[in-house]
This record gives structure tokens, sequence and C-alpha cells, in this order.
């Protein structure tokens, strides 16, 4: 990890060492310092997040969805996407409800770069998302 200390895992989102990770260290003031970690055999590199705890209950509110087998497919086709932290002026996710699930990685803030990642997580991540979300949480 680069910037924020030790930290916590809040997400591992990661298939044989490609992936993303998601760190999080709680700061004084209540708010969190973050930092993005993305690896593949193509692109490495992190960014940082600053999120709060209004952030944190989104991403137990994105694990409901990403839980739920209707997510990944309506009746019309579509496929859910959900955007964490929210979009705005910091970096953030776009979890795409796909097989495999993807992953992007959007910095449109500061580098305008975007990094896109399938993942295959197979059964049961959610549950171990949830575990590392409910450990931040404490």
């Amino acid at each position: 990890m680069t910037g924020i200390g030790v930290g916590v895992e809040l997400a591992r989102l990661v298939e044989g060492g490609v992936g993303v990770v998601v760190r999080v260290e709680r700061r004084e003031d209540g708010w969190y310092d973050g930092e993005i970690v993305v690896r593949s055999g193509f692109v490495e590199g992190s960014v940082r997040v600053v999120v709060g705890e209004e952030d944190l209950e989104d991403w137990g509110a994105l694990l409901d969805v990403l839980e739920d087998e209707e997510a990944y497919e309506d009746e019309d086709g579509e496929v859910f996407a959900g955007n964490w932290p929210r979009e705005g002026d910091s970096a953030y996710l776009t979890v795409v409800a796909e097989e495999p699930l993807v992953v992007e990685v959007v910095d449109a803030a500061g580098t305008g770069i975007c990094v896109r990642v399938p993942v295959d997580l197979g059964e049961g991540w959610v549950g171990e998302a949830r575990e590392r979300w409910r450990k931040v949480l404490g």
C-alpha cells in the first residue's frame, strides 16, 4: 500500500492475482482515507479516495443489489451497474453485474483514466465482501 498506512480491506474483487482492492483507514475526524488498487498483467496502479460513513453504507447497499440474481439481467436484458463512492470529485468504482463481474476504476476528476477489469469471483463472494465491510464498520 502506498499512501494510507496499513488500512483495512473494504473490498477484494480479485481472481488469480487480477482485480481490484479497496483499502481504507479511519481518520480522527470520522472520514476514511482510501486507496483503490488495480492489478492485472496489463496494468497496475492505485488512486486515492476519501469516503465517509454514508459511502460505507452505500457499499453495503451495493452488495445487497449484487447479491440478488435479478441484478445480473432484468427482463429487458439490462444488467445493473453501480458506482461507489458516488460519482463526483474523487475516483470511484463502477461495478457491473455481468458474468464475470466487471469492475471499472474511474479517475475522471484526476487523470481521466478508466480501467475495466473482469473478475470471475465464483460463489460466495458477496458474503466475503460483506464480512470485510462489517470489519470496517467495526
